[in-house]
């Protein structure tokens, strides 16, 4: 839970600021790796920082999320996505070390599939990823993007996201605003109804039907 979330978002931005102008720096010069002992650092450092940046917005933007600092609406922002199929080696018999490097032969990539999957749901992606995220820092002819799979979809597939999509995806959370909240208890469900929303209106909470636990002090 967190308590004012103006400066999570803040590090929100300034992290997809330095993704993408690392994203940038690599697509430049990460050929270059293995030309210069001191130039190897600085594209290694780079890439740490791509890596860094991905995992830790993905950790923000759920945290968000979870202490209910977005909105319903930004809840079912979808992200498009390519899936590329799993192959017969990659079976749960595979060592775990072996699928950390999504190669050619545990993943079919001539056979993609297009996708649209919650942002939300995107997140844990990265955060229980079970692969090395890879990334494809993109040139004339196709967009950057980074690959990766949870540990419980590895054995499906593997993700491919444009870079673009997500940078938008975190930008949207950063500036999404939450403008009116309705809770309802629900007697049926035997818990609290929540809608958040970006609307401007008046927030309701209503307890006409929470139980009252009764502690003896009336008698």
């Amino acid at each position: 839970m967190i308590l004012e979330s103006y400066y999570w978002r803040k590090e929100l931005s300034c992290m997809m600021d330095e993704l993408v102008s690392c994203f940038r720096f690599l697509a430049k010069h990460a050929y270059r790796f293995n030309h210069h002992p001191i130039f190897n650092r600085i594209v290694e450092r780079k890439e740490y920082i791509v890596e860094r940046d991905l995992l830790l917005s993905a950790f923000i933007v759920r945290t968000l999320f979870e202490a209910g600092k977005l909105s319903d609406e930004m809840a079912d922002y979808e992200l498009s996505i390519v899936s590329y199929p799993a192959t017969p080696r990659n079976t749960n018999k595979l060592m775990p070390l072996l699928r950390r490097v999504p190669d050619d032969d545990l993943y079919d990539y001539g056979r993609p599939s297009q996708l649209s999957i919650p942002g939300r749901r995107f997140v844990n992606q990265l955060i229980h990823a079970a692969v090395i995220p890879c990334f494809d820092f993109g040139d004339n002819t196709r967009p950057a993007a980074f690959m990766v799979v949870s540990d419980r979809f590895a054995q499906e597939c593997l993700y491919r996201c444009e870079l673009d999509v997500w940078v938008k995806f975190v930008r949207e959370v950063v500036h999404d605003e939450v403008n009116s909240i309705h809770e309802v208890w629900d007697e049926s469900k035997g818990k609290w109804i929540i809608e958040r929303s970006r609307n401007e209106g008046k927030s309701l909470i209503s307890c006409e039907d929470v139980p009252i636990e009764d502690d003896g002090s009336s008698n």
